[in-house]
């Protein structure tokens, strides 16, 4: 009874720490979102410019699906400044170094766009420089063999914590353009992935393609 209860104990530890490091880790990028977006205000201000769109962008990639926040200023009449804060789900089964690897996390985005035509229309270039917080629940079937045969499969798992740094450069086009008041643009992104910091197990890391939609509040 008493055993039971400190494993308890030591599950619930565990579970409060895990939380607290969530919440550790959004309020930082938010915080780091916020003080960028005020920045580039103040800087956009100070050049007769002004925030120009606020919305949602979602991309898919082979092993996952990330889901963002985002705010973009017009600094010229054809270039853009952004900043993401969202969240990160990742299955890549056996893509990485394990027989199946998946979770997920929060993290942030800093971006910049390059329209060809005038006032965020038409096609545009960019680049972005993503921080990404990843807990990785891993699993692997491994054949164990003791003094004497037979040898067998035993099923082994862990969790494995990394901050990944994902460079992405990206194309896309506005379907609205003309000046309408939103934005609808499909973007095709292509980066790599660097785990920099690892805490537990080697996972996996390395290129990335990814395909999404950019929807937003011109204002």
């Amino acid at each position: 009874m008493i055993n039971d209860f400190v494993i308890f104990l030591e599950v619930f530890k565990s579970i409060i720490l895990k939380c607290t490091l969530m919440k550790s880790y959004i309020l930082t990028n938010l915080w780091a979102g916020a003080v960028f977006f005020v920045c580039m205000g103040i800087w956009a201000n100070a050049h007769g410019q002004r925030a120009k769109t606020i919305g949602l962008e979602s991309q898919a990639y082979p092993a996952g699906v990330i889901t963002t926040l985002r705010g973009g200023l017009e600094i010229t009449n054809q270039q853009e400044l952004s900043v993401r804060v969202g969240y990160n789900y990742t299955y890549r089964g056996d893509f990485g170094v394990h027989d199946n690897e998946e979770g997920g996390g929060p993290g942030f985005s800093l971006g910049y766009r390059y329209y060809v035509e005038n006032e965020l229309d038409g096609f545009f270039i960019g680049a972005r420089a993503n921080l990404w917080f990843l807990e990785i629940d891993w699993r692997d079937t491994r054949i164990m063999c003791g003094t004497f045969p037979p040898c067998f499969d035993e099923v082994v798992r862990g969790t494995t914590d990394i901050t990944v740094f994902q460079p992405t450069a990206e194309i896309g086009y506005n379907l609205l353009s003309g000046r309408s008041s939103w934005m609808l643009a499909p973007v095709l992104g292509f980066g790599w992935e660097f785990n920099v910091r690892t805490d537990g197990e080697e996972v996996g890391e390395g290129s990335i393609l990814l395909g999404g939609l950019n929807v937003a509040y011109l204002f």
